[in-house]
Order: C-alpha cells, then structure tokens, then sequence
C-alpha cells in the first residue's frame, strides 16, 4: 500500500504538527444519544398528535408558559422534560380549541 506524501511522523515534526491537530476539531462534545432520543420521541408525537409538520413546529419551538420555555429544550434536557412536554402534547390533542389540534 502506498503511502501518501506528508502523512508520516517525520513529515509531522518538520512541519510541527500532532496527529491530534489533523482532522476534524470538535468545539463541544457530540450530542449523547439521549438527547437525540428525546428530541426525536418529542417530535414524532408532535407531528403525529397535533396535525403534521407545522404544527409540530410551531409548537415545539414557540415559548410555553406552562413550561416555563421552549418545549423542544425542555423535553431535551431530562426525562422528566420529556414527559411534562409529552403530556402536554396529548392534552392540547384532545382539545378541539387548541391551534394545534387536528382538524
């Protein structure tokens, strides 16, 4: 297999670089999969429960003050965030006044 120019440790210290300093340099730590997880359950229940992708949106992404800020961050940060914004969801569903409700 060939190697290619400028990939070897010689190559690096002439030129003052780490194998650390090649690549991609991460400013935070990749989301852990909870997150992603709770962000996704959310949203699927939003989209499926008040009427599609707007509604999900809006929802999801406009200030609540039942819950003291956005749902998506709230429903992201915990498990208990996830379940306050989950119930919610279900009530303003069966609420036939709701913006969001099906219709």
């Amino acid at each position: 297999m060939r190697r290619l120019a400028g990939t070897d440790a010689t190559h690096l210290r002439h030129h003052r670089m780490t194998f650390s300093s090649i690549g991609r340099q991460w400013d935070a730590c990749p989301r852990d999969s909870d997150h992603c997880r709770r962000r996704d359950e959310v949203s699927r229940l939003a989209f499926l429960l008040l009427g599609g992708r707007r509604a999900a949106y809006d929802f999801l992404n406009t200030p609540c003050a039942g819950l003291a800020g956005m749902p998506l961050k709230i429903a992201m940060t915990s498990a208990l965030g996830q379940l306050q914004v989950s119930l919610l969801i279900r009530r303003l569903a069966i609420k036939p006044h709701s913006p969001h409700a099906q219709g």
